[in-house]
Formats: structure tokens, sequence, C-alpha cells
């Protein structure tokens, strides 16, 4: 097998034969889909001391030769603490990976991997690579003794009803769901989710989920606002940060917000992908705190999508939190490595 590697450093370069990839690999996440990638590169382009690169391999034959994996990297150059590529998003995307058909055997993404690493003449840093990786099973093979530092995410499995979900779930959960329920029934608040799928975000409701999480942040992780206002941060997320930006502007989007007499008291904002909701926000507004807002919010969610989609599951993504336990998740893993020079 003759693995051979082309560099592009505009990720329109290679849009065909991605979108080619990525539609052979059920295994992906809308985090490796070309225009959320693309709306990452267009935000933070190539400049002096880094730049983003993709490598193209492709498998020769006396034939011809096919391309059979991508591979986004940023790459830098300046510091020398800092010398080397990492995975393309692995800061900002909850789970990172190549671009490859379904097909890719083992012995074929060790090539790869190979010809890769040999290409690059530098380290190569992995970071939120997911446990069903393909490359994951490579590195093990090819580094037995490398640390792997794992991550832990959560989703929601595939339901069936709604009244399904809610009996599987713990007895003090489901108790907190009751609670929650008729606290709100008894001060007489009266409580609605609003939906934007499967049509292109309504942008107030983007910005008002936009505002919640900018809020959430703060109050949570008990932090200033990172531009000195509620305001500035906000229209930061707005225009500048990756994710807000592709969760704006992806046909696949879904939002849902609960709102408690009018006001946002919770937000989801997620992509949809193969029948689940992928969720890399979800912000609650603590003024509503004594009523649950985000077991209500989760509930509504999963009879929003039960009744009214063909998505029967919520993905919780990065975190172990607690409520995302009680709330019916099951662990999955993604890993965080660095493979020395070759």
């Amino acid at each position: 097998m003759v693995i051979t590697a082309e560099r592009y450093y505009n990720i329109s370069k290679v849009k065909e034969i991605w979108h080619k990839l990525y539609q052979e690999n059920e295994m992906f996440s809308p985090f490796q889909d070309y225009d959320y990638v693309a709306n990452y590169c267009h935000l933070y382009p190539n400049k002096k001391g880094r730049c983003n690169v993709f490598y193209v391999l492709y498998q020769a034959d006396s034939k011809g030769k096919k391309p059979v994996m991508i591979c986004p990297l940023s790459v830098s150059l300046l510091l020398k603490q800092a010398r080397g590529y990492e995975i393309l998003g692995g800061r900002e995307a909850d789970i990172a990976d190549f671009i490859y058909a379904s097909s890719l055997s083992l012995s074929e993404a060790k090539a790869c991997l190979k010809k890769l690493l040999e290409t690059l003449g530098l380290p190569l840093r992995f970071k939120h690579l997911s446990e069903d990786s393909i490359i994951l099973s490579a590195v093990r093979e090819l580094y037995p003794e490398l640390q792997l530092n794992e991550e832990i995410y959560l989703r929601i499995p595939k339901q069936e009803s709604v009244e399904d979900y809610i009996a599987s779930l713990s007895k003090s959960t489901r108790q907190n769901v009751r609670t929650a329920y008729n606290r709100m029934k008894r001060d007489e608040l009266e409580f609605e989710l609003e939906v934007a799928y499967p049509t292109k975000t309504n942008e107030a409701l983007y910005e008002a989920c936009i505002e919640a999480y900018v809020e959430r942040q703060k109050n949570f992780y008990n932090q200033s606002y990172i531009l000195g206002s509620k305001a500035m941060t906000a229209w930061y997320y707005r225009h500048f940060d990756p994710e807000s930006k592709s969760l704006a502007s992806s046909p696949k989007s879904f939002v849902s917000a609960l709102k408690i007499n009018g006001s946002v008291a919770g937000v989801i904002m997620a992509f949809s992908h193969n029948n689940t909701i992928v969720v890399p926000r979800l912000a609650i507004n603590s003024a509503y705190n004594f009523y649950s807002p985000g077991v209500v919010l989760l509930v509504e969610t999963m009879r929003y999508l039960l009744e009214h989609t063909e998505l029967n599951s919520i993905d919780l993504c990065l975190g172990n939190e607690r409520y995302k336990y009680s709330m019916g998740g099951v662990e999955y893993r993604s890993y965080h490595f660095t493979i020395p020079k070759a």
C-alpha cells in the first residue's frame, strides 16, 4: 500500500473530497461537517506564526490514486514551546477528528497516520478525539505506551415516548420533575417551549439564547464578562465565536427555549444529526431556579422531539455535570494526547 500526501492552505480546495468522505461515515458528529470547520477557518484565518493546513492522503496503485483521508490541522511556528501541529477545531469543538470513509480499515488508518507524521516532522496534538475514531485505534496500536487522557460526555439515549423517558429516570428525579411542574401550577405561572426547527433560527430567539448563555456562563463560573459587559460579550459570541455562528447559520440547527410567563428560563442550542440533537449549548436563567427550568427544558424538548420530529435522543456533549446523569445521560468519551515528532 502506497500512501501519498498533498497539502493545502485553503479549506475550499478540499471541499468536494470533504463532502464525499463525510457523507460516507455516519460516525461523524456535526463538528466535522465542512461548513462548521469552514466557519472556524473564516473567523480564524491564517496569520503570521499560525495557520490552518489541510493534508489530503491518497492511496495510490497502478490504476491511479484515490483520496482516503483529510487531516485538518493548525500549526504554530512562533513560540518554541508551542511549536507543532494540532488537530483543527480541537479547542473549540466538542469532538474533533480526521475525515475519512467508514470503510477505512485499521491497517489503512495506521499507514495514513505514519505517512502524516513523517510528512509533518513535528509533534501532533489531538484533543476531543472520539472513542469510536479509527484514528484512536491506530494510535493505540502504533503507540501503546502513549498516555491518553480521557474526557467524559453524556447522551440521553433513544426514547419511544416522553412517558417512557420520565419512567426511566430515578425515583428522586421523577419527583423533581413532578415538583417543578407543580410549583409553576401552584404559583399560576404559564410556560411554553418555543422551538426553531427545521428552519433557520429566527433572529429574536437566537439573540435571547445568546444572552441567556452569556449570563449563565458568568454566574455558573463566577467570573466577569469576557469583554467587560453583557452586551459586549454577547456581541462577541454573535460575531466571533465559531460555534455560535454555526448554530445560527446551519440548516441543521435546533433551538428550544423554555419561557415562563414570557421570559426565557432556559435554552438549548443544538445541531440535529442522525436522529439526535447534539447540544453544545444549554443554559438556564438562575432567576427561575426554584422551578427547576433545566429539568422542564429537557423534558419538554424531549416531548417535542418525539411528538413533532424524527429525532429521539439528546446528546448533552462534553462534561459530566450531575444534572446530565440525573436526566438519564449515558457516558461516552473522547481523548486528548500528543504524538511526539517522528
